[in-house]
């Protein structure tokens, strides 16, 4: 399965910690699996400290949270995600994607990490999505990452062309070639492990290690008083 590493905007952090709800539509905001998902390791979640100031600007002067309730905040954050700190590099980046693209400073910020984890986005802010795919990453609401998730869990790979090479269940299959459309790749090499290969190899390194003891206790014993082996006779 591909691994994801995505890079959750403000808007979406703040969505969780507030529990937020659409008050027009009723609409869960704060989308949980996304935090699950990355408690249970399937992916790696990454924010900027730059939107760790944002947030806790936000809690404080529009939600109106207490300054406790706003650390612990934070804390779950630092807890739950990786917090990626900029660098004069990423700075130098941001500053470039700023001059070329209409980017306030925090999603330029945001961008320029991105660009350098190779992460996808994930944000319910439009604008910053559409920009994010004009410069070829991918980007989704937290809805849209869901089903994409969603989807890459059930992918068939086809290799092409067909072989007539036995493979069989518990055999380790390594193939080189090309990934197509559909998720069809034309296979220029086929190496194939048998799975009782794999077996033997660990029942002989059983078999080596029982005889490698049996000799060692014939010429060595351990001496109590000394706390150490000693050779016999």
């Amino acid at each position: 399965m591909e691994s994801f590493r995505i890079f959750l905007d403000t808007d979406v952090l703040i969505n969780w910690l507030a529990k937020e709800i659409n008050p027009n539509t009723g609409f869960n905001l704060w989308r949980y699996e996304i935090i699950e998902l990355m408690e249970g390791g399937q992916i790696e979640g990454h924010t900027s400290l730059t939107n760790i100031f944002e947030i806790r600007f936000v809690l404080r002067r529009k939600k109106k949270y207490s300054e406790k309730k706003i650390n612990d905040c934070i804390e779950t954050l630092f807890g739950a995600i990786e917090i990626e700190i900029p660098d004069s590099g990423d700075m130098l980046e941001a500053n470039r994607l700023q001059s070329e693209q209409p980017l306030d400073p925090f999603d330029s910020i945001g961008l320029g990490i991105i660009l350098v984890k190779s992460a996808i986005l994930v944000s319910r802010d439009d604008e910053f999505i559409k920009l994010a795919k004009k410069l070829n990453v991918e980007a989704y609401t937290p809805e849209e990452f869901l089903e994409r998730y969603d989807k890459n869990k059930n992918i068939t790979f086809t290799v092409l062309p067909g072989s007539n090479i036995d493979v069989g269940v518990g055999d380790k299959v390594e193939v080189l070639g090309t990934l197509g459309p559909d998720y069809q790749i034309s296979a220029e090499k086929m190496i194939v492990s048998k799975r009782w290969k794999h077996e033997f190899v660990y029942i002989r390194s059983f078999i080596a290690l029982i005889f490698l003891v049996f000799v060692f206790m014939r010429n060595w014993k351990f001496n109590i008083k000394r706390m150490e082996f000693v050779r016999s006779g």
